[in-house]
């Protein structure tokens, strides 16, 4: 819309009273050096660049803090992050928490995790954000934040409604009735083949992410919607018991139990029995691993 001319610039029009060493705007830009600065009106430099790195992506990111009257200053915690940067934190933290690196009730000091990372304090509390909505991380006034706590009680609870919501699915759904060359356990095995897949590939975090969608994937059969939404919040709070459980067993029994367990459950489902089904999700020992070893023998 706007022709060249000697004020115009890529930044629009009402950055131009602030730009002061743009160059030449017919020759070619780096990025990474050729950055304009931000100055007041006697030529003062109000903008400073601070570069600073994205661990593992190769890439600077420059952000400017104001230094000058009639700007806000912008502390290095308050820039902008990359979103791959609260991706890494958040993935890293998860892992540590199901895992069983960072117990129940455990702290997490920022200043130390910041550390082990080497990210500032934006994407750090974004990711802890994000897993107090998964459950995983709880929130104290005054004290920041810890590993969040769940009784034995709450853990059987939490179990008990899963599996009435896999029982309401199952009965209302069964036996199916798809249309000719439609495979309705599709999902049903791809989530299969990702806990295959990532038992392969060593990568016990996608292999507790499969595990979980495979058993929503269960009760997405149902084709309910409330009942999917139902069963969201129950699966992200069984993040922990689930993994430990899956974790141990593949420890003292070997991974291909806890495969061979679900593997189970798809041979009942493809008999289109609902009567199979139940049986085998009741006999599918997903807390078998949860109990003291004097209990788990009788279960």
């Amino acid at each position: 819309m706007f022709g060249p001319g000697p004020t115009s610039s890529p930044w629009g029009r009402l950055a131009e009273p602030h730009l002061s060493r743009l160059g030449d705007p017919r020759r070619p830009r780096r990025p990474d050096r050729d950055l304009p600065s931000y100055t007041g009106g006697h030529g003062r430099q109000s903008g400073v660049k601070r570069r600073s790195r994205v661990p593992g992506s190769g890439c600077r990111v420059t952000s400017f803090a104001a230094t000058s009257p009639g700007w806000t200053t912008v502390s290095p915690d308050e820039e902008l992050f990359a979103p791959s940067l609260v991706e890494v934190a958040t993935r890293r933290l998860r892992d540590e928490i199901l895992s069983g690196q960072l117990q129940p009730g455990e702290r997490l000091i920022e200043e130390s995790i910041r550390q082990r990372f080497a990210i500032s304090r934006a994407p750090l509390r974004e990711a802890l954000r994000l897993l107090a909505q998964q459950g995983l991380v709880e929130h104290l006034p005054r004290r920041g934040a810890r590993v969040a706590t769940w009784s034995e009680i709450d853990i059987t609870q939490l179990f008990e409604v899963r599996a009435v919501l896999e029982r309401h699915a199952v009965v209302s759904t069964f036996p199916l009735t798809p249309a000719p060359g439609v495979d309705a356990l599709i999902e049903v095995r791809r989530h299969l083949q990702r806990m295959r897949d990532a038992d392969a590939a060593g990568d016990q975090l996608g292999k507790d992410d499969a595990h979980r969608d495979f058993h929503a994937a269960i009760v997405a059969l149902a084709g309910n919607r409330q009942l999917d939404l139902a069963l969201e919040p129950i699966l992200l709070k069984l993040q922990r018991p689930m993994a430990i459980n899956l974790r141990r067993e593949a420890h003292l029994v070997g991974p291909e139990e806890g495969l061979r367990r679900h593997e189970a459950i798809l041979a009942a489902l493809e008999t289109n029995d609902a009567a199979v089904i139940l049986r085998a999700l009741t006999d599918h020992g997903g807390q078998r691993f949860l109990a003291p070893p004097a209990e788990r023998a009788g279960r």
